[in-house]
């Protein structure tokens, strides 16, 4: 006789089907908001953390960003970077140094910077296409147009790297964006070949002359006819008269080493240090078929005046640079440096 197995009757759970699954889908992003910013606060010294965090979803990301520090971003994006700043808190005053490349500028976008990034102290602008306001449109009481922006930059640095045509700067709009920042360094750097399609107009400036303390210009590359001169020009007629403290210069040309003297001349009567540093190339075989030693007569002579007739009774200190000089034991060399 077979027998009969019964199955064990089903026991019904308290928790109904719909209160598990609620249960088991509850996570960290189910916290009130407040509660979340309490906790993810610890981690704000942790990139590491913060990055995973913002990996989860998008609201522990949106929460996130408020905690991650941008101390040097580097943007060739403007307006999306402006905009992603603008919807956060707490990241803008992060921002100590800025990097801009290939964007467009204009005075109401250098002003919105400037306000949206407090604690902002070095500028680096590469290769900018500066919109120059027109003489029609800028009444000279306009407050919004003539005023420097309400920030002190200790550091403007300005780039040109893409050679002749190709660059995006402009002379005038170079000076029109150094007199609206008004930084105590300046630091103008040429790419080789860089040249200016325009000449320098004094009514590009947006304010009073800028109050820069310590200067430095110079080419990066192989050395070549710049625009140097032309900059150093420019500068003379823009930067305010007796502020100048430090000025260094590298040139690549006879002009480039005579303009100092002009910029003396007219704001250095406050110089206490002049640095002029001779172009040098690094190869060997170069230095030997195609470089012309920067101090051979002509040269020394240039020199000599510049100190002799435009340097302030200030100066104190002189620099100059004896770079590559591959044998200092020879006689030539010696005689160059008891010059």
């Amino acid at each position: 006789m077979d027998r009969r197995v019964t199955k064990a009757p089903k026991v019904k759970t308290e928790c109904s089907t719909e209160g598990s699954k609620t249960t088991a889908y509850r996570t960290i992003v189910d916290l009130p908001l407040d509660l979340l910013h309490m906790i993810l606060v610890q981690f704000r010294d942790s990139r590491w953390n913060l990055d995973t965090c913002m990996k989860v979803c998008r609201t522990l990301r949106h929460a996130a960003l408020e905690y991650l520090a941008f101390k040097s971003p580097r943007v060739d994006d403007l307006d999306h970077f402006l905009t992603f700043m603008a919807s956060h808190r707490l990241p803008p005053k992060t921002v100590r140094s800025l990097h801009l490349s290939n964007v467009s500028l204009d005075a109401a976008l250098v002003r919105e910077i400037a306000q949206l990034f407090p604690n902002l102290k070095s500028l680096t602008l590469v290769d900018i296409s500066c919109i120059l306001p027109l003489p029609n449109h800028r009444p000279p009481s306009d407050p919004e147009t003539t005023a420097p922006v309400p920030t002190q930059f200790n550091s403007l640095t300005l780039s040109c790297k893409r050679p002749r045509r190709d660059s995006s700067w402009s002379l005038s709009g170079m000076m029109h964006i150094l007199s609206l920042l008004a930084p105590s360094e300046l630091t103008v750097w040429m790419g080789h070949g860089v040249s200016f399609r325009d000449t320098f107009d004094p009514s590009c400036l947006a304010a009073s002359p800028a109050t820069v303390w310590d200067l430095d210009v110079g080419f990066t590359g192989t050395p070549k006819k710049s625009a140097i001169a032309t900059v150093l020009d420019a500068l003379s007629r823009t930067l305010a008269p007796g502020a100048l403290q430090s000025v260094e210069v590298r040139y690549d040309s006879k002009a480039a080493l005579r303009a100092p003297g002009t910029l003396l001349a007219r704001i250095g009567s406050n110089v206490t240090n002049l640095a002029i540093h001779p172009p040098a190339p690094s190869e060997l075989e170069e230095r030997h078929q195609t470089w012309t030693d920067p101090f051979d007569e002509s040269s020394i002579h240039v020199a000599a005046g510049l100190l002799a007739y435009y340097a302030s009774p200030t100066l104190r200190r002189v620099v100059i640079d004896l770079d590559e000089v591959a044998r200092p034991t020879t006689l030539g060399n010696r005689a160059v440096v008891k010059f």
